[in-house]
């Protein structure tokens, strides 16, 4: 990872994006704006060159907050990169008091920054998964721990909540945490794949739940939060908008992003827009334009009627 310039922030939010995931960096970028985000954002990735150049220009552009570009040389999947982003993000900025991670296909929506920079002041903040309970005596709690144990790591946290891997944020006095899931990945992410990854999650070669380690990225930070000796700051499935609540970070799961779909297609065949699209939306017009102003209202009109054709017929 190859820092150019560097400036004096107390916090770094920091992703990772590959070829049109830039447009879910940018809406990220927007919604922290919007939220009142005023440190320095970093986008991780392998090219930039196959990214839409249009948005790439825009965002060099940016001041306020300023928007870097670093560059990750390894042959992994970036999302087995997360750790060691955060853990550069340390190293680039420091005089950095926190760095949060999210995944592209999240935004910051309906709370300020300056609260949400203050879930990890008493721990690492991590945020539950869509397919969140996972009790202690889990046969994959229990078989992390046997794999724990015989590198000699001591289990200290006995968690209930499986947490998911696109949001995670650090005080410095906790980077530990990173360099610790960074060894896991690199210790524990292969055990039943090769960390050599390309492509989209969907193509990973994916058994079942019953791999001990199924996802080397998200796995392995379960692991750590398990063995990790420091705070933890736990929040519940709502958080991502996995179930009614909050929804402060809603997150686009699923292989068609927000970006990419077609709404109106997709609602005939019975399938609405999530909240987490009507979100999205909100997001795409400023400062950073993903479309032109009349391409986003088309956008928004389509979320609209699709909505309202949900509204009667769904599967």
């Amino acid at each position: 990872m190859a820092p150019t310039e560097s400036s004096s922030p107390a916090d770094i939010v920091c992703t990772i994006a590959e070829k049109d995931y830039l447009y879910g960096a940018a809406a990220l970028y927007n919604s922290l704006v919007s939220c009142g985000f005023a440190g320095e954002f970093a986008i991780f990735s392998r090219s930039f060159d196959e990214m839409p150049q249009r948005l790439v220009s825009q965002m060099r552009q940016l001041s306020k907050p300023r928007v870097h570009f670093r560059t990750v040389d390894t042959l992994r999947h970036l999302a087995l990169e997360k750790a060691r982003c955060m853990l550069s993000c340390f190293g680039e900025w420091d005089s950095a008091e926190t760095v949060t991670y999210f995944d592209p296909d999240i935004v910051v929506h309906g709370a300020p920054w300056e609260w949400i920079n203050t879930w990890c002041e008493d721990g690492v903040a991590l945020a539950a998964d869509v397919n969140w309970q996972m009790p202690m005596r889990h046969p994959l709690r229990r078989a992390w721990a046997r794999l724990l144990q015989s590198a000699d790591y001591s289990v200290c946290n006995r968690l209930d909540t499986y947490f998911n891997a696109g949001f995670v944020s650090v005080a410095r006095k906790d980077a530990g945490f990173c360099a610790l899931w960074d060894r896991f990945i690199d210790r524990f992410g292969a055990t039943d794949k090769p960390l050599e990854l390309r492509g989209e999650i969907k193509d990973w070669p994916r058994k079942g739940r019953w791999e001990t380690v199924e996802l080397p990225d998200q796995d392995t930070l379960n692991m750590a939060a398990m063995v990790w000796d420091g705070g933890l700051t736990t929040l519940g499935p709502d958080m991502m908008g996995f179930t009614s609540g909050s929804a402060y970070l809603p997150h686009a799961l699923g292989f068609i992003k927000p970006w990419k779909r077609n709404y109106l297609a997709e609602s005939m065949d019975g399938r609405p827009p999530r909240l987490v699209d009507k979100i999205f939306w909100d997001y795409a017009g400023s400062p950073v334009n993903l479309l032109s102003s009349q391409r986003i209202a088309l956008k928004k009109l389509q979320v609209s009627v699709a909505a309202a054709i949900g509204r009667f017929y769904r599967r």
